[in-house]
C-alpha cells in the first residue's frame, strides 16, 4: 500500500492484503488502484476468511473511493459473529464516503447485521455501490447491508437468508432505520418464509425508501413493516418473480406507502415508473440488453459476462470477417487487434471494432499476414475480466498477370512443298497461354496454324506447314494469347525451293549446294 492516508495523498490499494490493512486506520481516506482478486481470503484466519473493517467498539470513520475497480471473491465465514461485510461497522461519524466500489461474488457468513458491503452503516454515504453474491445471517441481514444503509445508486444482486432466526432479513438491507435509500434496487432471491422481504426485511425509526424496486422470490413482495413512523415513495416489487402479491407484510397503520406491484412485462417498462421522480435521463436507464430488461443505474453496473465463440476468417488478401457470441449484460465488445500475437489487454494493440453487434468486417489489412483478435465486453465502466479471442491470416495476393511475351525463331526443313517454323514462349505472363503462328506469301493471305494451349514460361512450339508453293518467299510470326491480350513475335521469312534446284539436288547434290 501507498500513501499517507491523507485527503491529497490517500493510500493506494493494490491487493487483498492491502484491503484488510485498512483496519489498521479507520479514519484515513483510501482509493482501489486496480482490481482486486480475494480469492485467497477464503483461506485466510483458519478459513475465517477477511476481517470485517470496523465494529461497534472502532468503527470505520474513513473514506473509500473505488474508481469503479471491483472486488472479486471476497470470503467471510464467520457464523458466530456479528457486524459483517467488507465494513463492519460503518459511519457514526457525518461526511464520510465509500463510493464506486464494485463488490463481485462475494461468499458472506455472520450471525447477525450481516451485509455484503457493511454490517451496519450509520452515517456513511453508499455512493455507486453494489454487492453481487451470498450473504447468509440471522436478523438484520441483507445483500448490500445489514441494517441502516444510507445510499443512493446502490444495487444488490444474487442469494440472501439461510441463516436464523429467519427474520428482519431484506434483497438489500436487513432493517433501514433512520437513513434514506434513494434510487436503489435489488435483484435477489431471499430465502425463508417470515419478515423477509425482496428489498428490506424490517424499517423502523424514520428509515426511509424513495425511488427503488425489487425483484426475485421473496416471502413479502417488496418488505416486512411493523411500525408506526416510515416512508416509502414511488417503489415498486415483480410480482410475478417475487411470487407475492403483497409488498409489504406485517402492516400497522402504514404513513405514507406509495408502492406497486408491477408485472414482469410492466416491471420491465420505462413508462411503468413516474417520469416525476424516476430520472431515466441522468440516472436510470433500460434495455433488454442489460440486467435482464430490468432498470439499471447509469454507471453503475456489474461487469459484463465475457464474450465466446470468437470466430475469424479470411475473406481475401485484404479482410478477415470477425464474428461472435455477445457476453451477457455487454452494451458493446471492445476488439483488439495484433499483428502476431494476441493483445495483452484493452489497450494493447489497435481498436479493430466497439459497438453493440457482434460481428464485423476487419477491412484494409496487409496481404499474407497473421492477425490476432482479442474481445472483451464493455458495459460503462466495467470491462469483462475475461475475454474470447481467435486469429486468422489474410490471403496471398493474387498473381499478377502480364501479356505473354513469344520469340519467332528460324524455319527449318525447307524443302518445295515443305517447311518447319519455330517459336519459343518467352515468358507466359502468370497464366498458361494458348501459341500458334501466323504466315502467308508476302503481300498475300493470312494463315493460321491450329492453336497449341496450355504453353507456359519456356515452351517450345512448332508447326509443320505443308502445301506450299515453291521458289516463294513466305514470312510468319509466333503468336502467343493469355487472359491479359495477344502478343507477337518478330516477323521472320524463309523460301521454298525452286524446282530447278530440287532437281540438282537429288542428282548433282554438289551444284545444288553451290547453289544454295
Amino acid at each position: 500500500m501507498t500513501g499517507s492516508g491523507t485527503v491529497g495523498d490517500p493510500y493506494i490499494i493494490y491487493d487483498a492484503l492491502d484491503l484488510q490493512a485498512m483496519r489498521d486506520d479507520l479514519s484515513a481516506y483510501y482509493e482501489l488502484a486496480n482490481d482486486i482478486d480475494a480469492t485467497a481470503t477464503s483461506g485466510w484466519n483458519g478459513g475465517a476468511g477477511f476481517r470485517p473493517v470496523g465494529d461497534t467498539t472502532t468503527p470505520f470513520n474513513g473514506y473509500l473511493h473505488g474508481h469503479d475497480f471491483c472486488i472479486f471473491n471476497l470470503h467471510i465465514n464467520r457464523p458466530t459473529t456479528s457486524y459483517v461485510g467488507l465494513f463492519g461497522f460503518a459511519g457514526t461519524e457525518g461526511g464520510r464516503t465509500i463510493q464506486h466500489v464494485t463488490l463481485i461474488n462475494c461468499d458472506i457468513i455472520g450471525l447477525s447485521h450481516v451485509g455484503g458491503i457493511v454490517g451496519h452503516g450509520v452515517s456513511t454515504q453508499f455512493t455507486a455501490v453494489l454487492a453481487q453474491g451470498s450473504v447468509q445471517g440471522g436478523d438484520r441481514t441483507g445483500l448490500f447491508a445489514g441494517e441502516g444503509v444510507k445510499a443512493h445508486r446502490c444495487y444488490a444482486q444474487g442469494t440472501v437468508g439461510g441463516g436464523a432466526p429467519e427474520h428482519w432479513q431484506g434483497g438489500f438491507v436487513g432493517v433501514q432505520s433512520q437513513t434514506l435509500a434513494l434510487d436503489c434496487y435489488a435483484r435477489v432471491t431471499v430465502l425463508g418464509s417470515w419478515k423477509q422481504g425482496g428489498f428490506y426485511g424490517g424499517i423502523t425509526s424514520t428509515g426511509r425508501i424513495n425511488n427503488c424496486y425489487s425483484t426475485g422470490q421473496a416471502p413479502c413482495g417488496f418488505g416486512y413493516g411493523d411500525v408506526l413512523d416510515w416512508w416509502i415513495e414511488t417503489s415498486f416489487w415483480d410480482m410475478e418473480s417475487s411470487g407475492a402479491a403483497t409488498g409489504i407484510c406485517g402492516l400497522v397503520v402504514p404513513h405514507n406507502p406509495d408502492l406497486t406491484g408491477l408485472t414482469t412485462a410492466q416491471a420491465k417498462t420505462s413508462t411503468s415508473y413516474p417520469a416525476s421522480t424516476w430520472d431515466f435521463d441522468t440516472i436510470w436507464d433500460i434495455s433488454p440488453d442489460i440486467n435482464d430488461g430490468y432498470p439499471y443505474l447509469r454507471g453503475v453496473t456489474a461487469p459484463p459476462e465475457a464474450c465466446t465463440n470468437m470466430v475469424a476468417t479470411a475473406i481475401s488478401d485484404t479482410q478477415i470477417d470477425v464474428t461472435w457470441t455477445k457476453g451477457d449484460g455487454a452494451v458493446n465488445t471492445v476488439v483488439r487487434r495484433k499483428v502476431g500475437a494476441y493483445p495483452a489487454n484493452v489497450a494493447d494493440g489497435d481498436e479493430a471494432y466497439n459497438g453493440p453487434s457482434a460481428s464485423f468486417s476487419d477491412q484494409g489489412l496487409d496481404p499474407s499476414t497473421a492477425y490476432y483478435y482479442r474481445s472483451w465486453s464493455y458495459t460503462d465502466p466495467h470491462y469483462a475480466n475475461a475475454y474470447c479471442q481467435d486469429n486468422a491470416t489474410t490471403m496471398a495476393l493474387p498473381p499478377v498477370i502480364l501479356p505473354p511475351t513469344v520469340t519467332t525463331e528460324s524455319a527449318n526443313n525447307i524443302n518445295q512443298p515443305l517447311a518447319t517454323i519455330n517459336g519459343v514462349l518467352t515468358n507466359d505472363g502468370g497464366d498458361p497461354c494458348d501459341c500458334w503462328f501466323e504466315y502467308a506469301k508476302v503481300g498475300d493471305t493470312i494463315y493460321t496454324t491450329p492453336v497449341q494451349s496450355g504453353k507456359t514460361t519456356g515452351a517450345l512450339f512448332l508447326a509443320d506447314l505443308t502445301g506450299l508453293t515453291p521458289d516463294t518467299r513466305y514470312h510468319f510470326r509466333a503468336v502467343a494469347e493469355n487472359s491479359q491480350g495477344i502478343t507477337y513475335g518478330a516477323n521472320m521469312y524463309f523460301v521454298t525451293e525452286s524446282p530447278a534446284l530440287l532437281e540438282y539436288s537429288l542428282l548433282q547434290p554438289e551444284l545444288a549446294e553451290l547453289l544454295t
